[in-house]
This record gives C-alpha cells, structure tokens and sequence, in this order.
C-alpha cells in the first residue's frame, strides 16, 4: 500500500503551479482526459484549503477524507460561508456549475469503455473546467486571505 506524502506549504505551492502548469499544456496538446483529471485534483485541493482556513473537518466520522460534493455542500451551507464578502466569492452559483461539471465529468469517466465519446464534449468539458477552476481558484484565495485577516483582528 502506497502512503500519502504530506508535502508542506511551499512544496504543494511548487506542486500546484506545476500542475497549473501540466493543465495548459494539456489543453494545448488537447489531452482532454489529462486536462479534466488536473482539474477534479484542484477543485478538491481547494476546496479542502478553504474549508480547513475555516476550521471546518474534511474528514467523515472514520476519519476518512470528504469527497468534493461533500466539501462543496458544507462551502455552500455552512455559516462560516455565509458572508457577503465571502458569497460574493464562492457564490452558490458557482458551487452548482462546479457540481454539473462534475456530474458530466464523472459520467465521461464512467462511460469511458461503455459508449463511444465525442471529442467535442470532452474538449468543451475541460474547457469549462479550466473556467470554473481558474474561478474556483481566485475565490478561494480571497477567501483565505479573508479568514487569516479577521483571525489578526480576533487576536488582538
């Protein structure tokens, strides 16, 4: 069984522009597939930063690590999230499109070797979630920066 390396903050940061870096390429070369699996990674890396900038678990009762309907559920219900400036970010809107491309990429993944794919809706599928990603992405750092200011304005 392979063990999780937990890399630290300045590694994942290298990791993560590596694979922001991977991604573009990945589009370019139109390696869909590549390009939506990059995108699924992040979307779950970040929505497991943000929640954990919030204090919030991403673990289950068995200590097993949250999927990412899960982490976008407590992101869209949770108090924590409920802040204008904070919804202004990571609106529900955008919550639901990043569920709808994850329910169309989790159907390409699944209908891979049953049905025959379009490129078409592979190359549109990854577009779209570069876009949401790239979103997804901008709000979640603003949100972090929002939650590392207002803990220096309750600590002093």
């Amino acid at each position: 069984m392979n063990k999780r390396i937990i890399l630290s903050g300045n590694e994942k940061q290298q990791e993560y522009a590596k694979k922001k870096i991977k991604l573009k390429k990945a589009l370019q070369s139109k390696f869909f597939f590549e390009a939506i699996f990059i995108e699924y990674a992040i979307f779950e890396d970040r929505a497991e930063s943000v929640l954990f900038s919030a204090g919030i678990k991403t673990t289950n009762k068995q200590g097993n690590p949250l999927g990412l309907s899960a982490k976008l559920n407590k992101i869209k219900d949770r108090e924590t999230f409920q802040k204008k400036y904070i919804k202004k970010r990571l609106s529900n809107d955008l919550i639901e499109e990043i569920r709808v491309w994850k329910e169309i990429r989790d159907g390409l993944i699944h209908d891979l070797m049953n049905s025959q794919l379009r490129e078409d809706e592979l190359e549109s599928t990854a577009i779209k979630g570069k876009e949401l990603m790239d979103k997804f992405d901008s709000g979640v750092k603003s949100v972090k920066n929002y939650f590392i200011k207002q803990a220096e304005v309750d600590n002093k």
